[in-house]
């Protein structure tokens, strides 16, 4: 159902994600292979810096630019042709020898069953199942008193009706009183029994137990059997078999000198698989290694990178010139990924695995040498120890009396009947006297007698029928729990069979070898117990003879393996040529550090985050394939697969929702394009950075691919879906921090020398561009002054204008008061004329004085003051 689930909504997952147009993939793609110029220019820069300063070693910087993953080009460099074609040649020889091999078959099944007992010391399987269901049996005797009670019930309710039977009417009250009492304590006995029905139940268990217990001892005596027909360990063939070892551990020690070499040669061979993603310390811009340095100068005369580097007359040609030098080390680079182009076939790869692990295994048998002989001698010992035919005896009186056993339990009632006991008050009512007066009694008595004389009553005679049976159950369930002789027969025999195999384990358990793998065994319950356990000295000894007979080397693998070991010298050369890099003492090379100070971290990051912006556009050019993928492994059964490839399955279901995020962000970048510097390139890797990526294990889920007859290749296996460990968002500040250096670049290399270094005239293009620069800085910062300037003249002058406007609203307001106060006066002074004609003679209208020179004057002041105001 989870995976039914997964597959509807994955289909419409991928039916609702958004087809992106052509031109927008075509475009991103695009994209990321102008920053890959970008990329390799930046590393490319910190690599020179780091070989001149030391800040790289060569080896590093080798690794990085081979994709060499753990493998170390100084441990390949030193591998010893010598050593390798003579491991080689002596595996090959060892092969001739034919020693007794049902020997050796016997010797690796001791030392098997010896870690076996190591782990479950003196077991036999199904053997604890087996006592637990004895002990069952064994503690039905706490039954024994309860079940006695019932038996003596049940044997006075059979006097009591017998009795009753034979009674007349006048006695038959007492009986019928007895029987009434007795029958309560039968329900009472019957709903108690369910406690008695269940270990009842444990008991039979027994019978199924014994079964697979009495298999697994077959098991063991067939493997005896099988043991005693194969030939005899004796003195001499121990001895024969001794003399082969010590000359494989001859050979082994030759061998082990090779051991380093070919685990260097395994390690290249890893490095060169699909799924393989290269960790990258120094040169992340420089995936392609060999190639990226050979197109350093293309790339720097690429016109999207031109339009984008300020002083890129200058900059340019002089970078050129720096990276003149990575063209003869990429030279050297080459040839050496030529001696390992096969390394890429999967056929080789298998083979020359297959080669390394029959070398490993045999190189490490020498350090068995000393406490073999002693291990394979105690072998012998213990193996003598077992008896086939006695075993069999034993087992044969086991397992006669575990079938007695068996017939007893087997007889055992399950007491089907037992619940019609729970309820007799249908039965009880024909006995029951209690309150009844004597004429009915009477007639009660009489009806039961004259029944039970003719088992007229269907009722009591049924009752009666079950009695019977409960009875003789009960009786045969006490003589079997009685029987204890059945189980001491039983535990007895088991304990002799045990012994017998206890005295053989034990004395594989008490060798003391020494091994080459150690290993623990943890068992958790309450708490967790190791087992340590010492190794298989003489089984793994075999075991590395029985593969070198079986050895032998193809051509194209010895080919192979030749050019591996010849790529070692150029290696060698490599780190010389690198070194070299010291002696560089152009100005166009020993300015960069002073220009890119952080280069190393800066090109990491951008490195790396164009390494995810690849990842993406891989990711979207298979996005058909894997949509197809993910709807066919829905036909995969969870069931069948190992945890981790059920785990990719389920990380597989969610790529809908990954190239959804992709499609979106690609169609985010439409038509989105810049010509400024690189640091307008950001929201590339901001929005990149969003995208959302998935952990897959593509080799695994190739392996699950393939079993389904799922197309996946090489080109799948090698995406790398995990788009947050490329740290996409980092990359920004290198996109800054790669505008500067262009500009500082171009200033170191612009900047006179004194007038006394004859080199100076030398340089009459490179000063005339230093002269053109410097005016077109001082126009540009003219023309922005002029600029600023304007717009604080605009800026004040819409003040102004802001000003002037609130100022004459404020006059208007002003003469409207004054208009009306000056009314308001004329009216007052009128009334005071009218009554006093006098009074403008002494003291003269308000209006005369406020249309005086004074009052003019001081109107005019605050003017000026408002003004000032306005201006400051």
């Amino acid at each position: 159902m989870f995976l039914l689930f997964l597959s509807v909504t994955s289909i419409q997952c991928i039916s609702e994600s958004r087809r992106i147009p052509r031109a927008s993939a075509k475009e991103f793609s695009e994209t990321v292979n102008n920053l890959k110029y970008i990329a390799t220019i930046s590393s490319a820069i910190s690599l020179e810096i780091g070989l001149i300063d030391g800040s790289i070693s060569p080896y590093s910087a080798i690794s990085d630019l081979l994709r060499m993953g753990s493998v170390k080009p100084e441990d390949m460099a030193g591998i010893d042709s010598k050593t390798i074609n003579d491991a080689l040649e002596k595996l090959e020889k060892l092969s001739e020898n034919k020693p007794d091999e049902m020997i050796e078959k016997r010797f690796v099944d001791l030392e098997e069953m010896r870690i076996k007992e190591s782990n479950e010391p003196s077991t036999i399987s199904g053997l604890k199942e087996y006592q637990d269901a004895l002990k069952a049996v064994e503690d039905l005797e706490g039954l024994k008193q309860s079940l006695t009670d019932i038996k003596k019930n049940l044997k006075t309710l059979e006097t009591q009706f017998g009795s009753l039977k034979e009674a007349d009417i006048d006695s038959a009250s007492g009986f019928m009183i007895t029987i009434t009492n007795f029958l309560s304590k039968l329900e009472s006995d019957a709903k108690s029994f369910d406690a008695t029905l269940t270990r009842l139940y444990n008991v039979k268990k027994i019978q199924e137990s014994s079964k697979a217990l009495l298999n697994a001892l077959s098991e063991e005596n067939e493997k005896q059997t099988n043991a005693q027909q194969r030939s005899a360990l004796t003195d001499e063939n121990v001895a024969s078999l001794l003399e082969n070892f010590n000359k494989a551990f001859d050979v082994s020690k030759s061998v082990a000198a090779s051991l380093p070499s070919f685990k260097s040669i395994r390690d290249l061979v890893s490095s060169r698989q699909p799924a393989f993603h290269h960790k990258f310390q120094y040169t992340s811009g420089l995936p392609s290694g060999p190639r990226d340095l050979a197109s350093l100068k293309s790339n720097l005369q690429n016109r999207w990178v031109v339009d984008r580097i300020s002083n890129h007359t200058v900059v340019i040609p002089n970078l050129e010139k720096a990276f003149s030098p990575f063209s003869s080390l990429a030279d050297k680079l080459k040839s050496v990924e030529s001696l390992w182009s096969s390394l890429t076939n999967k056929t080789v790869q298998k083979s020359i695995n297959e080669v390394i692990t029959t070398v490993q295994q045999f190189g490490e048998v020498s350090t068995l040498a000393d406490g073999l002989p002693d291990a394979a001698n105690q072998l012998k010992m213990c193996d003598a120890l077992r008896n086939p035919k006695s075993f069999e005896k034993q087992l044969k009186s086991v397992q006669n009396v575990m079938e007695t056993l068996n017939k007893e339990v087997k007889d055992i009632s399950n007491f089907s009947y037992i619940n019609q006991f729970k309820n007799l008050s249908s039965v009880k009512i024909h006995f029951n006297v209690k309150n009844l007066p004597d004429d009915k009694i009477q007639e009660l008595a009489s009806n039961i007698i004259k029944s039970l004389k003719t088992n007229s009553n269907k009722k009591i005679k049924t009752l009666e029928k079950n009695l019977k049976n409960l009875e003789k159950d009960v009786s045969s369930l006490l003589n079997t729990i009685s029987n204890t002789t059945l189980i001491t027969n039983v535990e007895t025999q088991l304990d002799t069979l045990q012994k017998e195999m206890t005295s053989f384990s034990t004395c594989l358990i008490e060798i003391n070898t020494k091994g080459i793998y150690s290993f623990s065994i943890a068992h958790f319950s309450s708490f967790t117990i190791y087992i340590y356990i010492a190794g298989q000295p003489v089984k793994h000894t075999i075991e590395a003879l029985q593969k070198t007979r079986a050895f032998s080397i193809d051509p194209n693998t010895k080919s192979t393996i030749d050019s591996i070991v010849k790529s070692g010298g150029e290696l060698a050369k490599l780190k010389t040529k690198a070194e070299d890099f010291k002696k560089i003492e152009d100005k166009a090379v020993k300015v960069l550090n002073g220009a890119f100070p952080e280069s190393a971290v800066v090109s990491q990051k951008l490195g790396l985050g164009v390494q995810g912006l690849e990842a993406i556009g891989k990711a979207l050019e298979t996005k058909e394939k894997l949509n197809k993928l993910t709807e066919g492994l829905q036909k995969a059964q969870m069931g069948s697969l190992r945890e981790a490839q059920q785990k990719a399955i389920q990380d597989s279901q969610k790529l809908p929702e990954t190239f959804k995020s992709i499609d979106e962000f690609v169609t985010s970048l439409n038509g989105k394009k810049s010509a400024a510097d690189f640091n307008s390139l950001r929201s590339i890797f901001e929005k990149a950075s969003k995208v959302k990526g998935i952990d897959i294990d593509m080799k695994i889920l190739r392996e699950v691919a393939e079993s389904l007859k799922l197309p996946f290749d090489d080109g799948l296996e090698a995406l790398d879906l995990n788009f947050a460990r490329f740290k996409i968002a980092d990359s920004v500040p290198s996109l800054v921090a790669m505008d500067e250096f262009f500009m500082k670049y171009a200033e170191a290399m612009t900047k006179p020398k004194p007038a006394d270094t004859p080199s100076s005239q030398n340089e009459p293009e490179t000063a005339t561009l230093n002269l053109i620069e410097k005016l077109e800085l001082s126009l540009c910062f003219v023309l922005g002054f002029f600029v600023f300037l304007m717009i604080i003249v605009v800026l004040l002058m819409l003040k102004e204008w802001k000003d002037g406007k609130e100022r004459r609203k404020e006059e208007e307001r002003k003469q409207k008061r004054e208009v009306e106060r000056k009314r308001k006066e004329e009216e007052v002074a009128k009334k005071e004329k009218e009554t006093n004609p006098d009074t403008n003679l002494e003291n003269g209208t308000p209006s005369d004085v406020q249309n005086g020179p004074l009052w003019a004057f001081v109107a005019k002041c605050e003017k000026v003051v408002f003004v000032l105001r306005a201006v400051s």
